[in-house]
C-alpha cells in the first residue's frame, strides 16, 4: 500500500476509535466502567482484590514538584528534541501535534517504517502523597471477571441514559461496550524510571508517577502497521490490536527511554 494511503488509513482508524471513547466517557458513570472510562482504579470500590500489591503502601518521595500549568503544556515534558534523540531521527522530520494541552503527540514516517510517541499529563497533585495514592488506584490490575461486570454495568447505564436517541449513537455505544472495552488490564512494575512506573501490557503505555506528577507515555519506531484486506472499522481495529501485541517489546523499550528523558528534564 502506498505510504500516503497507509498513513491516511491509520489516522482514520485512530479518529474512529478516539471519538467513540470520548463520547462514552461523557455519558457513562465512572463506576460503570472500572477501566473502560478513565483509570483502572477509580472504581475500586466496585472491584475485587485483583491487584493487592498496587494498593500496598509505598515509600513516597517528593522527587519533583511541578506546577499545575504543565497540564496545559505537555509538549514541554516531552519535546521534539527528546523524541529525535530517543529514536535517532532528524528533529526537522518529526511532526508534532498538540490539539489538547495535556496531550502531545509526535509522528514520523519513512519507507516501510514509522515512529509515534505520545505523552499525556494526567494529573498534577498538591503533593507526592496524593499523587502516589491516586497512582496506586489508577494502575491496579483488573481481572476479566471484573471487566465483564463493568461491561454489563455500562450496557445498563447506556440503556437507562436516554441518550441513545439515534442509530449513530446506538452503533457507537455497541462498539464502545463491545470490542472497545478490554477483557482485562494488567500492569508490570518498571524500576529505574521514576518514583513509580508501571507498564500497561495491553496498550503499551507506561504510567509514571514522579513527585506530584502523574503522566502516561508511549512510543514506537519500527515496521509500519500492515493494512488488512478489508478497510472497515472492525477489520482495521482487530489488525491494529494484533500489530500492537506483536510489537509490544519495542513499545516497552521506547516508553521507558522516553520516560527517563522526560523525568530527567523536571
Amino acid at each position: 500500500m502506498p505510504q500516503t494511503l497507509r498513513a491516511f488509513s491509520r489516522r482514520r482508524f485512530h479518529a474512529h476509535v478516539r471519538l467513540p471513547l470520548l463520547w462514552a466517557m461523557l455519558i457513562c458513570a465512572p463506576a460503570a466502567m472500572l477501566a473502560g472510562c478513565g483509570e483502572a482504579g477509580e472504581a475500586s470500590s466496585t472491584a475485587g482484590d485483583g491487584d493487592k500489591h498496587a494498593a500496598a503502601a509505598v515509600a513516597v518521595a517528593d522527587s519533583a514538584h511541578v506546577d499545575e500549568s504543565l497540564r496545559k503544556h505537555a509538549c514541554n515534558l516531552l519535546t521534539t528534541a527528546m523524541v529525535a534523540e530517543a529514536f535517532a531521527l532528524p528533529a526537522a522530520e518529526i511532526e508534532q501535534s498538540n490539539v489538547i494541552g495535556s496531550h502531545c503527540e509526535y509522528e514520523w514516517e519513512g519507507e516501510g517504517e514509522e515512529m509515534d510517541a505520545k505523552v499525556i499529563v494526567k494529573r498534577v497533585f498538591d503533593d507526592a502523597d496524593k499523587a502516589a495514592e491516586y497512582f496506586n488506584r489508577a494502575t491496579r490490575n483488573v481481572s476479566t471477571a471484573e471487566m465483564a461486570k463493568a461491561k454489563a454495568m455500562l450496557h445498563e447505564q447506556l440503556a437507562k441514559s436516554g441518550k441513545l436517541d439515534s442509530e449513530r449513537k446506538r452503533t457507537t455505544a455497541k462498539a464502545v461496550t463491545g470490542g472497545a472495552v478490554r477483557d482485562a488490564i494488567a500492569f508490570e512494575p518498571v524500576e529505574g524510571v521514576a518514583d513509580q512506573a508501571r507498564f500497561d501490557t495491553g496498550t503499551g503505555e507506561l504510567a509514571v508517577r514522579h513527585g506530584n506528577l502523574y503522566f502516561k507515555i508511549s512510543g514506537y519506531r519500527g515496521s509500519s502497521m500492515p493494512m488488512p484486506a478489508k478497510m472497515d472499522f472492525n477489520s482495521i481495529r482487530a489488525n491494529s490490536r494484533k500489530w500492537i501485541r506483536e510489537t509490544m517489546p519495542q513499545r516497552k523499550q521506547a516508553a521507558v527511554k522516553l520516560a527517563r528523558a522526560a523525568v530527567a528534564s523536571l
